[in-house]
């Protein structure tokens, strides 16, 4: 089922059975004891509201409206005559964990740092120099993932932190296309100095 409205729970299974009407705590007496035991996940935690409550001891945790709760095998009566049935909550199936969040920025570096070696080996794959400079390239994507993944991915939520680190990104690009034009150049030398003038010649109008 869904539950429309927000959804009030609790971490202390004294305060659920007080509610369901054990030992009187309930105020329909008579009726049928029920009690839902939540198995949470990553994507289906509540939030922790018992310090802004007013009763701090019921250890209240909320979930949000539209709340998808999937049963999980057999209810079954426990001493009592409680019924307990056990469901399994879904807060919302493209919520992204507080660790995926946290990770945002690092992964939007990453893909940066991708991007930007991909213009390099773009570069070199057009100017057909690409065997000749494939260490280069391969150098620095490592050297772009390291600047990233050398920090906690929570350091990148500093916004000082992350805008250093675009532009020491940039930089790392820039020093990678200096490193392939100095390649070419010193091959188109070396030819030059082999006699092979029309290479040398390609070589240097590719640096």
């Amino acid at each position: 089922g869904v539950e429309a409205a927000f959804m009030s729970t609790t971490t202390d299974r004294k305060v659920a059975m007080h509610y369901s009407g054990v030992g009187g705590g309930a105020e329909s007496e008579g009726g049928l004891r029920t009690v839902f035991l939540y198995l949470v996940g990553e994507r289906s935690l509540g939030a922790d509201v018992a310090w802004l409550s007013q009763f701090e001891g019921e250890k209240e945790m909320l979930f949000g409206p539209m709340t998808h709760m999937q049963m999980v095998g057999k209810p079954r009566v426990e001493e009592g005559g409680v019924s307990v049935i056990t469901v399994r909550p879904t807060v919302s199936q493209r919520s992204r964990t507080l660790e995926q969040v946290e990770r945002g920025r690092c992964e939007g570096l990453l893909q940066l740092g991708a991007s930007l070696v991909s213009d390099v080996r773009f570069c070199v794959r057009n100017h057909a120099v690409s065997e000749l400079c494939k260490d280069l390239v391969e150098r620095q994507g490592v050297a772009v993932t390291e600047e990233v993944e050398g920090r906690d991915a929570s350091a990148y939520n500093d916004n000082v932190t992350y805008r250093d680190t675009v532009l020491r990104l940039i930089d790392v690009s820039e020093e990678g296309r200096k490193a392939v034009a100095e390649r070419v150049r010193e091959e188109g030398v070396g030819r030059r100095h082999r006699g092979d003038r029309e290479g040398a010649l390609e070589h240097l109008r590719k640096a």
